[in-house]
């Protein structure tokens, strides 16, 4: 989200007028712009730098102190300096990675993930990081069609990890995921087999839980942003200014960001403001009438600005 004109003009009318809630307020917007902050912790030899590469390429700041998501590594299995650790973690998200080296049966692994997660009272995500970015090579594209066409495929992949292969390094349960793909489909090309090791890799469900993550935090930044907003509207000098912006779109875009909206009516909103705590009820509030304004005054709107 970036500093659109609304947001600039009000931060230099409250820099000038309110000085007081200025900081505060640019602070705020700066951390509802931003990207999701998560901290990657684990053991040595985890693959937290494989995932933190692979994080970072999805436009996601992976940082060493305060974050929005932390994500807990575990190399295959918990042991318990994993546990006494992730103890101390307020809703930490848990990834089991090498999860190929678990078990070559998703099932398997599926339940290796579920007794970790029954154990540690918190998710847990089977990933197997190193083939989640698979840029398939020319080399290794041909040696995978080898291995599809062979009538011992089965025995070939197995031998990979003792042989000069060009997809040694994969682990033969990602190689075997491949050539069945190219068995089943033959005319599979280079980016084919890479989405299919992507899918087995996991991280698409890493993916929508750091995506879930990432809007809890867009709702909760753009709540205190508002909060404050509504503060300076009573306390200063700059009341008529911040009230015209509470009144226009960028707030009320932010309104229904804070409450998560998902497309919900005006009526269904309004069921929400009667409903939970009172800071609940405000932010179901706040949205209610955003929404009711977009309806009847925003569909005139030229696109532009943020949207929900």
């Amino acid at each position: 989200m970036s500093l659109n004109h609304a947001v600039a003009r009000l931060l230099h009318v409250l820099d000038e007028s309110a000085a007081g809630h200025a900081a505060h307020a640019r602070r705020l917007w700066e951390a509802v712009s931003a990207p999701l902050r998560i901290q990657l912790l684990g053991r040595p030899w985890a693959g937290v730098s494989t995932i933190s590469a692979l994080l970072s390429a999805d436009g996601f700041a992976v940082v060493d102190g305060p974050a929005d998501c932390t994500l807990y590594v575990l190399p295959g299995s918990l042991r318990p300096v994993d546990r006494a650790a992730i103890e101390k973690l307020s809703n930490p998200l848990v990834v089991l990675n090498k999860a190929d080296a678990v078990s070559p049966d998703p099932a398997v692994v599926q339940q290796v993930s579920a007794a970790v997660a029954y154990t540690l009272h918190t998710t847990v995500l089977p990933l197997t990081a190193h083939i989640a970015r698979a840029d398939v090579s020319v080399a290794q594209f041909a040696h995978l069609r080898k291995l599809a066409s062979a009538a011992d495929a089965g025995a070939q992949v197995a031998t990979i990890v003792f042989g000069d292969s060009p997809v040694r390094e994969w682990g033969p349960p990602a190689v075997a995921v491949a050539v069945s793909a190219l068995r089943l489909t033959p005319d599979l090309d280079p980016q084919g087999v890479q989405r299919v090791l992507e899918a087995f890799s996991g991280i698409g469900d890493l993916r929508v839980a750091i995506h879930e993550r990432a809007a809890s935090a867009t709702s909760a930044q753009s709540g205190a942003f508002l909060d404050l907003l509504d503060r300076c509207a009573a306390e200063s000098s700059a009341r008529d200014e911040v009230e015209d912006f509470l009144a226009g779109p960028t707030a009320g875009e932010l309104a229904l960001r804070a409450a998560g909206w998902r497309g919900e009516s005006v009526a269904e909103l309004r069921s929400r403001a009667n409903l939970g705590t009172a800071s609940e009820r405000r932010v179901a509030i706040r949205a209610e009438r955003a929404l009711a304004r977009r309806s009847t005054e925003w569909a005139s709107e030229p696109a532009g600005g943020i949207r929900p």
